[in-house]
């Protein structure tokens, strides 16, 4: 009880502890806007780890972007059930690959490190767009772009406020406007003019004109 926490992505009542929870819908809306313009096969994909409320967020704004600027591209979803797993990642990522899909959004911890080696083996022009960090690492010219998640911003910001003598418990939400959540590592394959709606888009939810599902029942 003397000692103040940092809970991330999911929320823990105290008068210690803050939790920070992220709204990963708007950085992946502006990915899905990236990949529905860029998809030269009108079909993409989604790997997530498990159904829960943060893998959820990911693939409602993926849906969403993609379907915002390519309303006839489908999307397929697949979910390992598993983060831990990335043979088996590869493995659902050769699957989407397979069923059309030509750019794959992984959200999946380790598992999603099997869609790099997937879309090495099924070869240019296959690409996957990562979730939290870049991952170009595993297969810079197979990334196309990634849903920036701000794990390290969540902990920098709570240190911060331990340090000034601000801490405050409970939820702290972060998105585009706190800067906890962003498009980031755009590919070079990427049109200038498919950035620049990226761009205008990402404006328009700062401003509030575009409001981003973030639940299956928000998903028209």
């Amino acid at each position: 009880p003397d000692k103040k926490f940092l809970f991330i992505d999911g929320v823990v009542e105290g008068d210690n502890i803050a939790s920070v929870t992220f709204r990963e819908h708007e950085s992946s809306f502006l990915t899905g806007v990236i990949a529905g313009l860029t998809t030269k096969t009108g079909t993409v994909g989604y790997l997530g780890g498990q159904r829960i409320p943060p893998v959820i967020r990911y693939e409602v704004g993926w849906v969403s972007g993609v379907k915002s600027v390519n309303p006839d591209a489908a999307v397929s979803i697949i979910y390992a059930d598993e983060f831990n797993d990335p043979a088996l990642g590869k493995e659902i990522t050769l699957t989407l690959y397979n069923q059309g899909a030509d750019i794959v959004q992984a959200a999946a911890g380790r598992t999603g490190v099997g869609s790099f080696d997937a879309a090495k083996e099924q070869g240019p022009g296959n690409y996957v767009v990562a979730a939290d960090t870049d991952q170009g690492q595993l297969g810079a010219e197979y990334q196309l772009c990634v849903a920036i998640k701000g794990v390290d911003t969540a902990v920098y910001l709570v240190s911060q406020q331990v340090a000034e003598d601000t801490f405050k418990a409970g939820v702290q939400d972060l998105g585009l406007a706190e800067e906890g959540v962003g498009l980031g590592s755009i590919a070079s394959v990427v049109a200038p003019e498919t950035v620049a709606v990226a761009e205008a888009y990402e404006q328009a939810i700062l401003s509030g004109q575009v409001p981003v599902p973030a639940t299956d029942e928000e998903l028209v």
